[in-house]
């Protein structure tokens, strides 16, 4: 795994360690239609550097949940397709990445 991946996927465990009663998370109703509105007041979880302009290059990243759902926006340095077999998102619910690393559908807002 790269090293972008390997931070994106750190950022995404610690997310849901706070989203998990951890700590308190970002709590939010987000409404997935297309709009960014309703991501008003979700703090900035991590902002990467321009470092990978030949693939994939996140940018921004936020996080929210609300009692049922993990919510992760992310913005992109230039246009690429985050959603390809090569770009794999994992979170590990009870932090035993051996065990039990579940692959994650990522929700698209077109």
């Amino acid at each position: 795994m790269n090293n972008k991946l390997t931070r994106l996927a750190t950022l995404i465990t610690t997310a849901c360690l706070f989203g998990s009663g951890a700590m308190a998370g970002t709590f939010k109703n987000i409404s997935v239609d297309g709009s960014f509105g309703d991501w008003a007041g979700v703090p900035l979880l991590d902002s990467d550097l321009l470092d990978n302009p030949a693939g994939v290059d996140y940018s921004d990243i936020y996080v929210a949940n609300d009692d049922n759902y993990l919510y992760i926006r992310f913005t992109l340095h230039a246009a690429a397709d985050p959603f390809t077999w090569q770009q794999n998102t994992f979170i590990d619910g009870d932090n035993n990445p051996p065990r039990d690393l579940v692959p994650m559908v990522l929700a698209r807002k077109c």
